[in-house]
């Protein structure tokens, strides 16, 4: 199992921070953030693994799928299919922020 790490932000620490929670991800573990309401618990979307890891950490239902958190309106194109002109529209207006779409997800992306 992975040691937890907790990190204090400032600008001397900021680039070390990114680096070690990127390398982190891509080994397969989760992350917990701070957003505008909450923190959540992230990991790479393509790691199936690491995504039941979350699932197990909230002990969240199956059944209840998981949000993607994206900062900009051409990311859609990795995820969803089917993007209505409206949701590109307003992505691109109001990303990065916190504004959800739901959007259908592409076969790529896990249940």
């Amino acid at each position: 199992m992975a040691k937890t790490k907790i990190y204090t932000v400032n600008t001397d620490s900021f680039e070390k921070m990114i680096e070690e929670t990127s390398l982190s991800l891509k080994s397969g573990q989760i992350a917990a953030f701070p957003t505008e309401t909450v923190y959540g618990l992230g990991a790479i979307i393509s790691d199936e693994n690491a995504v039941l890891k979350i699932y197990l950490a909230k002990g969240r239902p199956p059944e209840k799928p998981l949000s993607i958190l994206v900062g900009k309106a051409e990311e859609m194109d990795e995820i969803a299919q089917n993007i209505p002109k409206s949701a590109r529209l307003l992505a691109e207006n109001f990303w990065p922020g916190p504004l959800t779409i739901i959007l259908t997800k592409k076969d790529k992306i896990s249940d």
